[in-house]
Protein backbone atom coordinates (compact mmCIF):
# COMPACT_ATOMS: atom_id res chain seq x y z
CA UNK A 1 0.00 0.00 0.00
CA UNK A 2 1.79 3.22 -1.06
CA UNK A 3 0.07 6.54 -0.30
CA UNK A 4 1.99 9.26 -1.73
CA UNK A 5 1.00 12.47 0.84
CA UNK A 6 4.45 14.55 0.25
CA UNK A 7 4.27 14.36 -3.24
CA UNK A 8 0.39 15.74 -3.86
CA UNK A 9 0.08 18.79 -6.20
CA UNK A 10 -0.69 21.98 -4.28
CA UNK A 11 -4.30 21.83 -2.90
CA UNK A 12 -6.26 25.00 -1.84
CA UNK A 13 -6.20 23.96 1.55
CA UNK A 14 -3.17 24.19 3.83
CA UNK A 15 -0.78 21.38 3.92
CA UNK A 16 -1.06 21.52 7.70
CA UNK A 17 -4.91 21.37 8.03
CA UNK A 18 -4.91 18.82 5.09
CA UNK A 19 -2.73 16.79 7.49
CA UNK A 20 -4.63 17.04 10.62
CA UNK A 21 -7.69 16.13 9.20
CA UNK A 22 -6.23 12.82 7.03
CA UNK A 23 -4.35 12.15 10.61
CA UNK A 24 -7.55 12.71 12.44
CA UNK A 25 -9.35 10.20 10.01
CA UNK A 26 -7.21 7.57 10.13
CA UNK A 27 -6.66 7.44 13.94
CA UNK A 28 -10.78 7.46 13.73
CA UNK A 29 -10.36 4.13 11.56
CA UNK A 30 -7.34 2.99 12.94
CA UNK A 31 -9.31 3.00 16.80
CA UNK A 32 -12.52 1.66 15.62
CA UNK A 33 -11.01 -1.30 13.94
CA UNK A 34 -9.01 -1.56 17.15
CA UNK A 35 -12.08 -1.41 19.10
CA UNK A 36 -14.13 -4.18 16.45
CA UNK A 37 -11.04 -6.49 16.60
CA UNK A 38 -11.31 -6.04 20.64
CA UNK A 39 -14.84 -6.90 20.63
CA UNK A 40 -15.10 -10.02 18.95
Amino acid sequence: MNVTVANTPSVPVPTLDARALALLVLGMLALGAFMAHRRS
